[in-house]
């Protein structure tokens, strides 16, 4: 069988392992290992303590309508930190998403490594100890507004609402966590609107598809059938899934990321 003629992205490793957290997290598989944090996880309120599955670089940007434009409509503090800031503490992708983001009203607000895990995810400020937490549960509102980057809107104890950003390669992920848990009617999440019109080609062409996760994700959501659970612990105990995350090169292997091992059949 002849290669694939299309070209496989770090995006597209990045959909394939959110296609198959999801599909574990929904109807049973293998998650990734757990990863060891230097920070007090959360706990829920039946007391059990959080877990984190996977993590990756962010930014987040909040929306500054009265800034002062330079002539070509970004604000001088963000062509200042696009400029100044080197790719390897961003990253390309976030540079580039940041650079698109900034002409729209968009400003850098921190930006560090992002934990995904059970309750929430967790950001580290580079530099800090202590991460901000965003609770599932504490998001009222959210959007895909471009792959890699989702708007969010949360409400504190106090009241309090924040609208902002979040850039990463979590941020479909996080997404489908949320919507599948509080708005399972969610218009991005039922018509599939988080998954590239390429995406599915991709996998066939690779004869990906029926192991990805995708097939069913799709199969179950387009008939509607989302039921919204609460997140424990116990997903490490659900039944292993059929593997079928490829072994294509990805920064998520530099970065320390747990990788699909097909060889082994598991995560490493």
């Amino acid at each position: 069988m002849n290669a694939p003629q299309d070209t496989w992205s770090e995006d597209d490793t990045v959909l394939l392992y959110t296609c198959k957290t999801i599909d574990a997290l929904r109807f049973g598989g293998d998650l990734p290992p757990l990863i060891p944090v230097p920070f007090r996880l959360q706990s829920g309120t039946n007391g059990v303590l959080d877990e984190v599955y996977l993590q990756g670089a962010f930014q987040t940007l909040i929306f500054k309508p009265y800034r002062e434009p330079d002539r070509s409509g970004r604000s001088l503090f963000t062509k200042f930190l696009y400029y100044t800031t080197p790719a390897w503490i961003l990253g390309e992708k976030l540079k580039d998403l940041l650079k698109k983001a900034s002409y729209d009203g968009w400003a850098p607000a921190m930006g560090g490594q992002l934990f995904y895990s059970n309750y929430g995810a967790y950001l580290l400020q580079q530099g800090d100890r202590i991460p901000s937490f965003i609770s599932w549960n504490a998001i009222q509102a959210a959007h895909l507004e471009d792959q890699g980057v989702l708007e969010i809107t949360t409400v504190g104890a106090a009241g309090q609402e924040t609208h902002f950003r979040v850039i990463t390669d979590w941020a479909e992920l996080m997404f489908l966590t949320w919507a599948c848990l509080y708005m399972p009617h969610h218009p991005q999440l039922t018509t599939l609107g988080w998954i590239p019109a390429d995406f599915e080609a991709k996998l066939r062409a690779r004869g990906w598809y029926e192991t990805s996760g995708l097939a069913r994700i799709r199969s179950n959501f387009a008939r509607g059938i989302v039921r919204p659970q609460e997140l424990t612990s116990t997903w490490t105990d659900a039944a292993p899934a059929t593997p079928g995350v490829p072994a294509e090169p990805s920064s998520l292997v530099e970065s320390g990321g747990p990788v699909w091992d097909p060889e082994t059949q598991s995560w490493r």
